[in-house]
């Protein structure tokens, strides 16, 4: 899933961004100087602009992968064939125009009410949109199930990846939800005219949750996604000097397969072969039927 790639790479070249800002900022805080707190000074704008930029690019994951996972339902029957990058690219530039527009009208004209309450609203929307893709790729896969030849391998396959990144995305979701609501409403009330002690207590409780969900999200991913666990155990080979075999128990092995909605299918190695063998040559010996 290059594009889905390609959108991470989007969002997180941000990431160390927002570190620089929050790390300078404290440090002037520290130090004592106007420009780590005077919402007067150039340099305390800059570093505001750049925390929100990526606050609203890191809120706004949700709804970009909502969008690139419906184009891969739309066009499943050559989504995986045809290098469509330019859709990656798109929602990348929009996410990147709609955050710094964010953040200007929130620095600009201090509007922060409706931008934190559009970030909740499509968020929701999202996961509700991944809910549709989820049920509309099971119900493509049952299909292709069911009439073999009204689907061809690749279509087959790009239903699969497709239910699977929506398991992923399902736990993302909540995820980003949880932190989105909170964070969104933190901020909200530091908007709202409270003392300054307070206003510093919204902001730190915020400072803290946001550097967790940042932490957090990457190993989200890891967690759910078999090819950023193969790819990680791969870089971790080169920095290993030997290989350990682990014991293996006497005893005849075992074959553990699962399906694409994840079920078991407790299957021998000589029944897996034979079927595998005999839809391949179904697969070859029968054409699909020509359109009248």
């Amino acid at each position: 899933m290059t594009n889905i790639r390609r959108i991470h790479q989007f969002i997180y070249v941000t990431v160390p961004f927002s570190h620089v800002s929050f790390i300078v900022q404290k440090v002037l805080i520290v130090g004592g100087l106007e420009e780590g707190y005077n919402p007067a000074t150039t340099t305390f704008q800059v570093i505001q602009f750049c925390r929100l930029v990526s606050c609203f690019i890191a809120f706004i994951c949700l709804p970009a992968y909502a969008v690139e996972r419906s184009f891969a339902t739309y066009f499943h029957h050559d989504y995986e064939g045809k290098n469509r990058s330019y859709i990656a690219y798109i929602i990348g530039i929009l996410t990147y125009l709609i955050s710094f527009a964010s953040a200007f009208l929130c620095l600009r004209y201090s509007v922060t009410f409706y931008p934190f309450l559009a970030l909740l609203v499509i968020n929701i929307l999202s996961y509700l949109i991944n809910i549709a893709n989820y049920r509309l790729n099971h119900y493509y896969y049952k299909c292709s199930l069911r009439k073999i030849y009204t689907y061809s391998l690749t279509e087959r396959y790009q239903l699969s990846e497709n239910i699977q990144f929506a398991k992923l995305f399902h736990n993302f979701a909540l995820v980003i939800s949880l932190f989105a609501t909170t964070c969104s409403f933190l901020l909200l009330l530091a908007s709202f005219p409270f003392t300054a002690a307070e206003k510093n207590v919204f902001l730190a409780i915020f400072d803290a949750l946001f550097l967790i969900f940042i932490i957090y999200t990457p190993y989200i991913h890891y967690k759910y996604n078999a090819t950023w666990q193969h790819e990680f155990k791969k870089c971790m080979k080169l920095y290993t000097s030997g290989v350990q075999c682990s014991s293996v128990a006497n005893g005849k092995p075992s074959l553990h397969l699962k399906t694409t909605f994840g079920k078991q299918m407790p299957v021998s190695r000589s029944g897996q072969t034979d079927l595998y063998f005999s839809q391949l040559g179904n697969s070859w010996n029968n054409r699909k039927p020509e359109s009248s």
